[in-house]
């Protein structure tokens, strides 16, 4: 197995879970970050916000985004970064899925449908990963 493949396949391993990430878009010229909680399904990354969160203009404006993950591992840290493409999901039997799928989304509302319900698909397009307890940084095409 190649060292590219090797690095892939681990940088896969760290998001086959819902996990706390932080989230960067921009506004204008400024970046703004945030905390979601990223939840991988069947090869894709997804996460729902209100439809009337600033994030849901600045990805409409620019999709160019990026996520942020602290790996701890044996006390020592790293990070995976990730460049993506957020877009807002349409498809309804999507959204229906994924809201069925995620039990913590119906604390905040009331369905698949409810219009304050916006999901957003992440499309990584690089990914850079500090491996814990390295200073080294392999940055990886999708």
């Amino acid at each position: 197995m190649s060292e590219n493949v090797r690095v892939k396949n681990e940088i896969l391993s760290l998001i086959q879970r819902k996990m706390t990430a932080f989230f960067a878009t921009v506004e204008g010229d400024q970046p703004r970050v945030r905390v979601i909680e990223l939840v991988p399904f069947e090869n894709r990354l997804y996460f729902a916000t209100g439809s009337d969160n600033l994030k849901v203009n600045q990805i409409q404006s620019n999709p160019k985004s990026e996520f942020c993950l602290l790996i701890e591992r044996e006390c020592k840290n790293g990070s995976l970064r990730v460049e993506c493409i957020a877009m807002i999901v349409e498809d309804l039997n999507l959204k229906k899925i994924m809201y069925d799928y995620v039990e913590e989304w119906k604390e905040f509302y009331e369905g698949s449908k409810d219009p304050r319900f916006t999901l957003v698909e992440l499309k990584p397009t690089l990914y850079i990963y500090n491996k814990p307890g390295t200073s080294i940084i392999k940055h990886l095409e999708y």
